[in-house]
């Protein structure tokens, strides 16, 4: 898509204006006033020569107007899509480093999109040291299994910095976008091996958060086993977090050790209240914790608050995360079932183990009716050396 100049498709914007007089709308041209601006540039040098370098927030440093976007390459400009099934088994690849970051580190998300209403997951990713080019390798099964129909691609490569965390001006240079055929998983190896067995039980040491989408949809029992009762129609996350540290703020965990070894827990769906569909199980890195504030999203229930005024002061904390998605058929009604989730399964699709910040995280994919109730115990990560 891009090596020097373009090759395949158009650099595009797309931009969501706080103002609401204003039509959000794509725009091609890199000088635009607007929230996003871009050039081809030649950097001098020789690993690299021409480079898109990328501005969000161009005109508005300080973050005054709140606007929102995302720069990328589209496949034409009359919204016409194409084909790229020749790829499923490849990745989406590209060179990036950063000239400036904004208020939020760790907040870049990339993607490719199909033509709406398809949609696709993000793919977070990792800060390079400042101006330190880096690679990324997308798998193109995350984004297939996230949503992406690789037949009716309009928009190529998609990347910004989280939506409504856009603070602060972001530079970034990119080069060498391209779709690749193959991709490899990089192997990650463990210079000590664990003895003989790790355990991290998830002990009443951790809180358990419940996200959801209507006003008052839940009841939460917090003993063992954890059980929520919806009381209304409503989507949820309900997810793990980790200790907490000092002044009661949730602190990531490097797992790392754990990348050959399994997220396993018990699930019991005690009424579907006429619901079908299946479970999403995951674990979540945060991409942006480093900051702790201005985190915008709804405001979640946790058992480890003292009172309402802290609640809606941890629930700052939370942000629209990337969340792997590895998928689960859902369990008999009344019969507990026991799964076993591979922790490398999960870092495939873009799971950051130095910095997990929930260690599991369960979503139920359909439609739910008032009276769904569902129970998990004995969560647990393990490593387990083969005899």
């Amino acid at each position: 898509m891009f090596d020097e100049s373009v090759q395949n498709g158009v650099l595009s914007a797309w931009v969501d204006y706080e103002d609401a007089a204003a039509v959000d709308s794509y725009y091609y041209d890199g000088m635009f006033s607007s929230h996003i601006r871009w050039e081809v540039l030649d950097t001098n040098d020789a690993s690299h020569g021409k480079v898109i370098q990328v501005t969000f927030n161009a005109l508005d440093e300080n973050d005054q107007q709140q606007d929102n976007g995302w720069f990328g390459i589209s496949a034409s400009q009359t919204n016409m899509t194409t084909d790229l099934s020749g790829y499923e088994n490849g990745a989406l690849s590209f060179d990036m480093r950063i000239i400036k970051n904004g208020i939020i580190h760790k907040n870049l998300l990339v993607k490719s999109e199909c033509k709406f209403p398809c949609s696709a997951k993000d793919f977070a990713l990792e800060d390079p040291p400042i101006g330190v080019w880096k690679n990324y390798k997308v798998p193109m099964k995350y984004l297939i299994d996230g949503g992406l129909d690789i037949q009716n691609l309009n928009n190529l490569f998609v990347i910004a910095p989280n939506w409504r965390m856009q603070l602060g001006q972001y530079i970034i240079q990119l080069d060498n976008i391209k779709f690749e055929k193959s991709y490899t998983p990089a192997s990650i190896t463990i210079e000590k091996p664990p003895s003989d067995k790790l355990f991290i039980p998830l002990a009443p040491e951790y809180g358990f958060a419940v996200q959801y989408s209507a006003p008052n949809a839940v009841n939460i029992n917090w003993s063992d086993p954890f059980d929520v009762e919806l009381m209304s129609a409503s989507s949820f996350l309900l997810a793990y977090t980790n200790p907490m540290g000092q002044n009661r703020i949730y602190p990531n965990r490097d797992l790392s050790d754990f990348y050959h070894g399994n997220i396993v827990f018990d699930l019991n769906v005690i009424n579907y209240a006429g619901a079908t569909g299946e479970f999403i199980a995951s674990a979540i890195s945060d991409p942006s914790y480093s900051l702790g504030s201005k985190i915008l999203t709804r405001i979640i229930s946790c058992n480890l608050c003292v009172d309402q005024a802290e609640q809606k002061s941890v629930g700052t904390l939370y942000k629209s995360l990337v969340i792997p998605d590895y998928r689960i058929l859902a369990p008999v009604a009344g019969e507990w079932t026991t799964y076993s989730i591979p922790v490398k399964d999960l870092v495939d699709k873009g799971l950051t183990l130095s910095e997990v910040f929930s260690p599991l995280a369960l979503q139920f994919t359909g439609p739910t009716n008032q009276n769904f109730r569902m129970q998990v115990k004995n969560v647990r990560w393990e490593y387990k050396i083969s005899p």
